[in-house]
């Protein structure tokens, strides 16, 4: 057995407790951690978010995107949503939405200028999750070589991906799926 060390608590006044803005919660890695291991929080393979999208290294993926993006809408449960004019009420110049997501993102990006293009990237990227997991969901009693998908069929870039998507710079507000 080893030794027990002794443990220290401190023990932070409530007044000094770093203010969080209460609509702030995707932030960068603070430079002086990413600088221990810079891999451990940059994507691979996959922008997801703002914060990495545009980067020379990760465009490989980005027609994928496209593709599972422009497949997801073509899905039967999506008709719906192209009739009441949902994708609108997101994207559009009165919704709440789009400060809102906006605001949920600490600092700057390097490849998104603007809020519309912020919107269409966090939509694509949304998009692309869900197809991916349909996908994965309707290939799961499927052989091995009877999956057409190639991402899916391709153990190495499955798993390349499902790393990228739990980077914390490389991540979606949740209320985006909701």
């Amino acid at each position: 057995m080893g030794e027990i060390k002794p443990s220290v608590v401190i023990d932070i006044p409530e007044e000094l407790e770093p203010e969080l803005k209460e609509t702030c919660w995707m932030q960068r890695v603070p430079r002086k951690l990413r600088q221990v291991n810079p891999a451990a929080y940059t994507p691979k393979l996959i922008s997801i978010g703002p914060f990495h999208h545009g980067k020379p290294t990760l465009d490989a993926m980005e027609n994928h995107k496209t593709k599972y993006c422009e497949k997801f809408w073509e899905r039967d449960f999506c008709k719906h949503i192209r009739e009441k004019g949902i994708i609108g009420v997101f994207t559009g110049e009165v919704s709440n939405l789009r400060q809102r997501i906006w605001d949920i993102y600490a600092g700057t990006f390097d490849h998104v200028k603007d809020m519309d293009q912020l919107l269409k990237v966090i939509l694509q990227d949304s998009c692309f999750i869900f197809e991916l997991f349909l996908r994965n969901y309707e290939n799961r009693f499927k052989e091995k070589e009877d999956i057409t998908d190639y991402i899916l069929r391709t153990p190495w870039l499955i798993k390349c991906i499902v790393l990228d998507l739990i980077i914390l710079e490389n991540q979606l507000p949740y209320f985006v799926f909701t």
